[in-house]
């Protein structure tokens, strides 16, 4: 029992041994730990305000960031309400953003200028190709134009013609005419006149035969021939010589006035045949004429019809590109409107993604410095909760 109790007393010495050897060297742990402590105790304490500082500017930050999500979220949305509003949705991870009911949004507001640009693209196409028909039409109507016109001017060419060939016809009936009055009243027989005196010539007839007279004329010749007391026959026979002479010279100056009736008769038949002539040439002038002007003025009625149709479609379609033209502007101007809609919103579009962008980095960035300073702060912790924990029991 003895050695018994020897031995468990040695053995309780070597553990007391061994436990003032742990106790010793776990005091000189803690003197170490506490000089460690109080050589970095400036320097951590340092490190901890300036990761509370930032930390505090941090959550600062993400303060002011949700409180400008609500408004970034309406302009780019549509919804006043962060992250993600149940109607409009919003710029983060909620999947959606805008909407037909979102209209004060950006997202939409492009959306929708860009569905008024494709619209006013297709109303452009559309006016462009009506603008296309309506100048094939307009060129169609100058040609027509250009042809009608041409008709009439050849029309007024024949027509000119016709009317210079009838001034000339008039001008010749005239001068007939004029020459007809004056010869009508110049100091000469009537017609009448020469009528009855031609027709009394023409009454008057010779018993004998020219054969007759060219032999009785030869016998007398021959009895004169015979004759040989001429002289005195001649003497005898002068009162009827002289009476002779009178009838010869009334016979001659019958014959003279019978020739000049003659020759009147042929005269005034011949200015009646000229005239005739001439007045049957002035008719077929006069009807030739007519028929060229009746011509002339249908094709000059026909021109005229064509000109006024072609200047009606002329007018309809200058109407046709006026309209045309002030929906083209108006169009235009919806463009231009929708283009600086577009513009705009595209540049609320961008400078809200610039700002979300610009807050998700600032979000992670400061997730990022979250994170260091709670390793920092781990680090530092895990290398000192051995110390801690010694020198706390220590103190206990």
């Amino acid at each position: 029992i003895t050695k018994e109790s020897a031995t468990r007393s040695l053995a309780a010495q070597r553990r007391t041994d061994a436990a003032i050897g742990k106790l010793a060297e776990a005091e000189s742990e803690a003197r170490d730990a506490e000089a460690l402590l109080e050589k970095n105790r400036d320097d951590f304490d340092k490190q901890y305000s300036e990761n509370e500082a930032a930390l505090a500017e941090s959550e600062h930050k993400i303060h002011m960031l949700e409180g400008a999500l609500p408004q970034l979220n309406a302009e780019v949305c549509g919804g006043d309400s962060a992250p993600c509003d149940a109607l409009c949705g919003g710029p983060g991870v909620c999947g959606f953003c805008g909407g037909q009911s979102c209209l004060a949004g950006a997202v939409s507001k492009a959306d929708q200028a860009r569905s008024f640009s494709l619209e006013a693209d297709l109303k452009l196409n559309e006016k462009q190709k009506e603008a296309e028909e309506v100048l094939t039409l307009v060129r169609d109507v100058l040609h027509s134009t250009a042809a009608a016109k041409k008709d009439a001017l050849e029309a007024l060419e024949v027509a000119r013609a016709a009317a210079q060939q009838t001034n000339s016809s008039r001008a010749e009936l005239d001068q007939i005419v004029d020459e007809m009055n004056n010869f009508l009243k110049s100091s000469r027989s009537s017609p009448e006149q020469i009528r009855a005196l031609a027709e009394e010539v023409l009454a008057k007839k010779i018993s004998l035969t020219p054969e007759q007279v060219a032999d009785l004329t030869a016998k007398i010749r021959d009895s004169l021939a015979k004759i040989n007391n001429i002289g005195a026959i001649l003497a005898e026979t002068r009162g009827n010589k002289t009476l002779a002479s009178n009838l010869e010279s009334k016979a001659l100056e019958a014959s003279e006035r019978a020739a000049a009736i003659k020759n009147t008769t042929d005269t005034v038949r011949e200015a009646i045949q000229v005239a005739e002539e001439a007045q049957l040439a002035a008719t077929e002038a006069i009807r030739s004429a007519e028929e060229v002007m009746k011509l002339a003025r249908e094709h000059l009625d026909a021109a005229k019809n064509e000109a006024d149709a072609t200047e009606a479609r002329a007018k309809e379609v200058n109407a046709s590109l006026s309209t045309l033209e002030g929906e083209m502007k108006k169009v235009k101007v919806q463009y231009l409107q929708i283009a600086d809609d577009a513009k705009n919103a595209f540049q609320l579009v961008d400078k809200a993604l610039q700002a979300a962008e610009t807050a998700e980095q600032g979000n992670k960035q400061m997730t990022m410095d979250i994170e260091v300073a709670q390793g920092l702060l781990s680090a530092r912790t895990q290398g000192n909760e051995a110390p801690q924990k010694r020198a706390e029991a220590l103190r206990q």
